[in-house]
């Protein structure tokens, strides 16, 4: 039962694709890899996979035929065909009308194996028979022909597989940019913890990463407790999970959130139990000897903050870059040397616009390193200047309504700003600024 649940606890990576859900890297024990997540496993072992991508390799002696190959033009395809063949060196970068050979695997009537995938069948997703026959693949790109088949699939599918099939399964590292997320913390048996992200695991052995890109490896049966702990202290649970969590038991109740801990520390399963975080804010025990199956669904309320990293003299206005510029004092006003560098701000009908800037905060840990401030036109020997004072800054300057410094020292300061025009973000230390103009 230790190992089963295992399988099925959630695995966050950095490396999430838009519109996709993969959160496990799960490598079976015939070389497939499956990218995805778990969206059902009973007690039997019994596993519904949920696939973005696929790498799959079958028996050559099982397959009919590979059939219907042809050249596909990659603009024809989807992006995630021409982001492969591009990263792959398949086609040129500057080619514009390449081309893709892909084809269809056509398998042996009434063949069975493990590896099943129901997404161009009448099968159910939730049933796993012993008997499953293998289903066709179509429009995948063959990698290995001959003893072995491996093939290249990149929609979704549906794959059921069983935990006895499993070699192991893989986790990376979330990105520095990455402030969203889960880590595990691990309880052994001596009472030491350790908390680190997921880095994959085998039928007998744990790992995190932890230190960096340090992994430490466990011994499952030294670990009596499994802990989830969201990274970001800003942000609930929910706001930081792909995945909605869900355990039937045997008396037919649904028990749905997420999964906050399961707990191995006595000899039976009866003494066992998993924690479920729900949505109202209480938490859920059940016995894992009350468990019939525990199911996944994508979690509508995940709402990850990725964070920029930049360099000491880089800053952006809305995630658009902005640059410098000096400012000059004459007679008491202040104004900037030039009016031409300014970032565009779309109010978009809203009373007042939120003007969000990020930027390395270096040897300067002040939270208000810049002063917003209108610019008035003055019009000074045929030209218009758009100047400030002084005044300005003390009396009508807008300070930032929230300010976060993340991990990777970039501070993110957050105006309120009302009305339209040009406005100056002034930095006084250095005597330059940051313009944008709402509109």
């Amino acid at each position: 039962m230790k190992k089963i649940l295992l399988s099925i606890a959630a695995v966050f990576f950095a490396a999430l694709t838009a519109n996709a859900v993969i959160t496990q890297q799960v490598v079976l024990k015939n070389g497939t890899v499956l990218y995805g997540y778990t969206q059902k496993q009973d007690m039997k072992g019994n596993i519904v996979f949920c696939t973005e991508k696929a790498v799959v390799v079958l028996d050559g002696d099982n397959v009919e035929s590979i059939t219907n190959e042809r050249s596909y033009k990659l603009k024809d395809l989807n992006t995630k065909w021409e982001d492969w063949a591009r990263q792959n060196n398949v086609v040129a970068q500057s080619d514009k009308n390449a081309s893709l050979t892909l084809c269809d695997i056509i398998v042996k009537s009434g063949i069975a194996d493990n590896l099943v995938a129901v997404a161009d069948s009448a099968a159910k997703p939730d049933k796993l028979d012993d008997g499953a026959v293998m289903h066709n693949a179509y429009k995948v790109r063959v990698l290995e022909r001959g003893k072995k088949v491996k093939y290249l699939e990149l929609i979704p599918n549906i794959y059921n597989i069983k935990r006895t099939d499993i070699e192991a399964i893989k986790g990376e590292r979330r990105g520095k940019a990455l402030l969203s997320g889960i880590n595990r913390v691990y309880t052994m048996k001596n009472g030491r913890e350790v908390e680190g992200q997921y880095a994959g695991e085998t039928n007998t052995t744990l790992s995190l990463f932890v230190n960096g890109d340090v992994v430490e490896t466990f011994d499952k049966g030294d670990v009596i407790k499994y802990a989830f702990r969201p990274v970001n202290p800003m942000q609930d649970i929910f706001e930081q999970s792909r995945l909605i969590d869900c355990v039937r038991t045997k008396a037919g109740a649904n028990i749905c959130g997420v999964m906050i801990e399961q707990n191995y520390s006595g000899k039976k399963n009866s003494d066992n139990y998993v924690l479920i975080q729900q949505r109202s804010g209480g938490i859920q025990s059940v016995k894992i000897s009350d468990i019939s199956e525990i199911y996944r669904d994508e979690n509508a309320g995940y709402a990850p903050k990725e964070d920029i990293i930049l360099g000491e003299n880089e800053v952006m206005i809305n995630r658009t870059p902005a640059t410098y510029v000096n400012v000059v004092e004459e007679n008491d006003m202040l104004y900037p040397d030039s009016i031409n560098n300014k970032v565009l701000v779309e109010k978009g009908g809203k009373p007042a616009a939120t003007v969000a800037v990020e930027y390395n905060g270096g040897n300067r840990t002040g939270a208000d390193r810049f002063q917003v401030v209108r610019l008035k036109p003055v019009q000074k020997k045929r030209e218009t200047k758009y100047v400030f004072s002084y005044k300005d800054l003390a009396m009508s300057s807008i300070r930032p309504h929230k300010v976060e410094t993340s991990v990777n020292n970039t501070t993110r300061a957050e105006y309120t700003v009302g009305g339209t025009g040009l406005f100056l973000l002034y930095d006084a230390v250095a005597r330059k600024a940051l313009l944008f103009e709402i509109k």
